[in-house]
């Protein structure tokens, strides 16, 4: 017997490809709201299959709030510290430095309280403008498709699936707003950021699940992307191959984020088994 989508799944998809399609097409600064079209999707595909609003989940709770920061943190500082160790890329960035400086207000002569203080702004002041972006995603990615695809499919089926799509999502982006755009193959850059979404979005859809809350992926989304593109990223003195490695196109965060997968299955596979 064929497992059938829910109308719900139905509906949030097609709602996400015409809307998306129709802000590339328009282009211009509409760009800039790309990660609204999800949550927006999702809305609709509550409102109008009867879907109750409790099913996006609503909870929050301080654990996985805490959580969902630290782990983005802890997997990106394992990735950028092997980058460092090995050679593969410098740190600290002096531009970066400078940069945080002047962005901060800090006259400091030290390097080590320079960065300190960048990293906790980054990833606590600059985190909160983040989770409402991330939230206009996750509405839709966690909040909508996965727990609707959980009805028919095993959860580590549902997670893959779900996050599968999310990274399809952003292919436009790569090919037509210059997203991702680094001095390596487009082929290499695709398939780094197909397994790094895939991977934490299992890791995502497992929390979502644990805590029934959309709020906490979003809190997940926007510390993973605030700690990457902001801190790691910029601290980061590239040499002639650290673009292979570094950022969200590279292989050093889809090795860091596949342990943390394997973590979560492994400590926790009673939980999962029971989905």
């Amino acid at each position: 017997m064929k497992t059938k989508l829910t109308k719900a799944t139905w509906l949030f998809l097609i709602a996400t490809t015409v809307f998306s399609s129709l802000i590339f097409i328009i282009g211009g600064s509409l760009i800039k709201f790309i990660m609204l079209v999800p949550g927006i999707s999702a809305i609709i595909a509550t409102v109008f299959t009867n879907r109750k609003w409790s099913a996006f989940g609503w909870k929050f709770s301080i654990k996985y709030a805490l959580l969902s920061w630290l782990i983005p943190i802890l997997y990106s500082a394992l990735a950028y510290v092997i980058i460092w160790l090995t050679g593969i890329g410098d740190v600290p960035n002096p531009l970066f430095i400078e940069r945080a400086k002047l962005t901060i207000g800090l006259e400091s002569d030290s390097t080590f309280q320079v960065v300190t203080i960048s990293f906790f702004y980054i990833t606590i002041f600059m985190l909160i403008p983040a989770v409402i972006f991330a939230l206009g995603e996750e509405l839709g990615w966690r909040g909508l498709l996965f727990p609707e695809l959980s009805k028919n499919f095993s959860f580590l089926k549902a997670a893959i699936l779900s996050s599968f799509l999310w990274a399809i999502w952003h292919l436009p982006a790569m090919l037509l707003d210059n997203y991702g755009v680094e001095e390596t193959p487009f082929a290499f850059r695709f398939i780094m950021f197909l397994l790094l979404v895939v991977f934490t979005g299992i890791i995502m859809s497992w929390i979502w699940l644990k805590s029934k809350s959309v709020l906490a992926v979003a809190i997940f989304h926007a510390s993973h992307n605030v700690v990457i593109q902001m801190f790691f990223d910029r601290i980061t003195l590239d040499k002639e191959y650290t673009n292979y490695f570094k950022g969200e196109f590279g292989i050093a965060l889809v090795i860091t984020t596949l342990i943390f997968v394997y973590l979560v299955l492994k400590l926790d596979k009673s939980f999962i088994k029971n989905q």
